[in-house]
């Protein structure tokens, strides 16, 4: 169907602010599973530490830790 320049013209511009609305759900989302990896990859270093100080468990929220911080979660 034939529409006019106007027409077109806001469909582009809410065209682009969807896209927008997308990039931004992508970086949160990306910074997120970016998060998940440097958590994933720390918690199997905790596994091996432990097995390898021959522990029979560990806090996964204290061990390896330094004393007095707080971690962001």
């Amino acid at each position: 169907m034939k529409r006019s320049i106007e027409w077109h013209e806001t469909a582009a511009k809410n065209f682009t602010a969807s896209l927008l609305v997308k990039y931004n759900e992508l970086r949160r989302v990306r910074a997120s599973y970016d998060r998940m990896v440097i958590h994933h990859n720390f918690y199997y270093t905790q596994i091996a530490e432990a097995v390898k100080q021959g522990k029979d468990g560990f806090d996964p929220d204290r061990f390896m830790k330094p004393r007095g911080t707080k971690e962001a979660k």
